[in-house]
């Protein structure tokens, strides 16, 4: 027979895997809905927008022999993902009509770039701006990853129907 102390102690324990298992798919904190923490969730949800965009406009854009995943950091100019797409994040956004870009010193001022999740939103604090950065890199890489273990799945199931 357990005591009530063991019982606790038991209880806690189950609680702290419980929250181990429910972290964030993206930054490894806490998530308490779904797959990604508060924080997460909207840039995964711009990158998802970022996906669809740029599956519409450009076929096969997963694939692409630019895009290295070890080159990915959405902070760093010149290794965005429209930057190893398109030669430019400029040239992304003007390839993909997301309208007029302003360019004002390292920010990108553009009407829907970080609704689609190729740059921060413009209000993002200094402070914060290169643990976001982190947060929206790890996104791309996730979705790319996926994207191109479907396409490896769906080429698979085309030469070998069953």
């Amino acid at each position: 027979m357990m005591d009530k102390g063991t019982d606790v102690r038991q209880q806690v324990l189950e609680l702290h895997q419980q929250k181990i298992v429910n972290r964030c798919a993206t930054c490894e904190l806490p998530a308490t809905n779904g797959q990604h923490c508060s924080t997460c969730q909207p840039l995964v949800e711009a990158v998802l927008q970022g996906v669809r965009l740029l599956g519409e406009r450009e076929d096969g854009w997963a694939d692409s022999p630019r895009l290295n995943l070890r080159k990915l950091d959405m902070e760093w100019h010149g290794r965005c993902i429209l930057c190893l797409l398109f030669g430019s994040y400029r040239s992304g956004i003007e390839r993909l009509d997301l309208g007029p870009l302003l360019i004002v010193g390292p920010v990108h001022w553009d009407s829907y770039g970080w609704e689609h999740g190729f740059t921060l939103p413009p209000l993002t604090p200094p402070e914060e701006r290169r643990a976001a950065f982190a947060r929206l890199t790890t996104a791309w890489k996730q979705v790319i990853v996926e994207a191109r273990q479907a396409e490896a799945m769906a080429g698979v199931e085309q030469r070998d129907p069953k």
